[in-house]
């Protein structure tokens, strides 16, 4: 599974979240088809490489494109 070395900008991502009505992070679960403790882990540790695969299902899932979301870095 392909790692990316980036950083989830936790302020887009919630923005993103409450502008498709998301308002919890079960909310961005259901919608993304990841399990809780995933986008937990987003939340609470983001300096940890997430998969390309699961920054894609964030990404649909908030309307938004993978490099708005994670930085580089």
């Amino acid at each position: 599974m392909a790692l990316f070395k980036h950083k989830v900008k936790k302020d887009v991502l919630l923005l993103a979240m409450l502008g498709k009505g998301f308002f919890t992070q079960a909310d961005l679960s259901v919608k993304s088809g990841l399990n809780r403790a995933t986008i937990s882990k987003i939340f609470n540790k983001p300096e940890k490489p997430v998969s390309y695969q699961t920054a894609r299902k964030i990404a649909i899932a908030t309307g938004k494109a993978v490099d708005e979301l994670f930085t580089i870095g």
